[in-house]
Order: structure tokens, then C-alpha cells, then sequence
């Protein structure tokens, strides 16, 4: 009965993309198998939800889509005048997005997206930066074929600090974003936004004044990304 409770609440909850299915699938046999089977399954249901919420939604708002940094992002609360959705799955990866772009931004025709993608793959992928920049890019390139009168707003991927927790943080580190974010503002016709400096203290960790695991924000700093969102994107004034 308390395995059926624990499965049912996993279940509900785990929104964790097909990414982290492969590296887990190498892992031993047994209860590794069984936590894989709740990761895919969260990014399923959620993918499943955003199916059906885009049959009753309006069309030409703005769309934030990314992992659990999204996901955890009330954008509703930050940005209550604006038409804004939430398309972000804890867990996910740039190979996951580009499984979901129909569900997650092609049936919106938004006006706006703005993508927050890739500190996942550092841990789950483990194919290097070159690999993560090109996905990212062909998402990218995706929606701009798909939707070629949206606005697209990549963000640069948001420094860690594996001294507030090295196990969240993982194999993550700021040297390798900071290559990665190097070739994300190199894409073209996209408005590339880099809030390191808004995020990180002096060494150019994520301030612990905006994080609890060193890898995601706080209301503090939803609040600053918020604000200088605000100030950089129009769909947001």
C-alpha cells in the first residue's frame, strides 16, 4: 500500500524529460529501471496537459519554455496584464524540447517565445557543448520556420553554485556555461539575454542569496529576471 502511495506521488509530480530516461537506462537493473519509468512518464503528462490547454488557449501570447526553471516560474503572478504561458518541464533537455515544439510553441502562435534551455544537458546528455549549442540552435531555427513572425529570446543559461549543494548542481560548472552561452549569443536574428550579472556574485557563482540548491532561482530571483525581462523584451512592457 505504501509502494502504491509513493508510485501514485511520484507520478504525479516527476516532470522529467526522456534525457534523463537515457542516462538513467545505463544505470543497474531494478529500482533505477522503475524511477526512469516515472521520469519519462512525467514528461508525457506534462507534454499530454500542454496538448490539451492548447485546445481552449488564445492564440499570440507570449510563451516561456525551458526545464524546471521555467516550470517553477509563476509568470502569471510577474506578469498578470500579459497573455504568457508556461511551457517548461522539470528535467528537460534541448533533445526533449525538440520533441515537443508543436505542443510546446507551434499550436500557440505566439507573438513571443523566450527559451531557457540547456543546464540538463550538462548532467544527463554528458555530448558536450558543441552538441548542446546545435540542438538549441535547431530549435531555434524551428520555430523561426514555423512561426516566422514570433520574436525569439534566448536567454543565456543561468550560472550554478555547487558550494550551496554540490548534488543538485551535479557536473555542472560555470566554465562550461560560459562557453555555451559564448555560442548562444552568436545565433542570429535572436535576442540573446545574459542576466549572469544580474544572478551571480563576485566570482561569478549563482548568488546564495537567489538560490537554496544552487541551481534554481528564488522569488528574489524570478523577480530580478522578471525585471530585467521587462526592460529588454516589448511583449513585455
Amino acid at each position: 500500500m505504501i509502494t502504491e502511495i509513493i508510485i501514485s506521488v511520484v507520478m504525479s509530480v516527476l516532470t522529467v524529460s526522456t534525457g534523463a530516461l537515457f542516462f538513467l537506462m545505463g544505470k543497474k537493473k531494478g529500482e533505477k529501471d522503475l524511477l526512469a519509468l516515472f521520469m519519462i512518464n512525467g514528461y508525457e503528462v506534462r507534454t499530454r496537459i500542454f496538448r490539451g490547454l492548447n485546445n481552449h488557449v488564445k492564440k499570440g501570447g507570449i510563451v516561456f519554455v525551458g526545464d524546471s526553471i521555467t516550470q517553477d516560474y509563476p509568470i502569471g503572478e510577474y506578469f498578470p496584464e500579459k497573455l504568457v504561458y508556461n511551457r517548461g518541464i522539470g528535467g528537460d533537455t534541448s533533445q526533449g524540447l525538440l520533441g515537443r515544439m508543436e505542443e510546446s510553441v507551434y499550436a500557440l502562435d505566439p507573438m513571443c517565445v523566450i527559451l531557457l534551455i540547456g543546464t540538463n544537458d550538462l548532467v544527463l546528455l554528458g555530448d558536450g557543448i558543441e552538441a548542446i549549442f546545435n540542438r538549441i540552435q535547431e530549435a531555434i531555427l524551428q520555430i523561426r520556420d514555423h512561426c516566422p513572425y514570433t520574436r525569439i529570446v534566448c536567454e543565456a543559461v543561468y550560472p550554478v553554485n555547487p558550494d550551496i549543494d554540490p548534488v543538485t548542481v551535479s557536473k555542472r560548472s560555470n566554465s562550461d556555461i560560459l562557453v555555451l552561452n559564448k555560442r548562444l549569443k552568436d545565433i542570429p536574428d535572436v535576442t540573446f539575454i545574459d542576466l549572469t550579472n544580474v544572478l551571480s556574485d563576485s566570482t561569478g557563482a549563482l548568488s546564495k542569496q537567489l538560490s537554496l540548491d544552487g541551481l534554481h532561482i528564488n522569488q528574489e530571483g524570478y523577480r530580478l529576471v522578471s525585471d530585467k525581462l521587462r526592460e529588454i523584451v516589448p511583449e513585455l512592457n
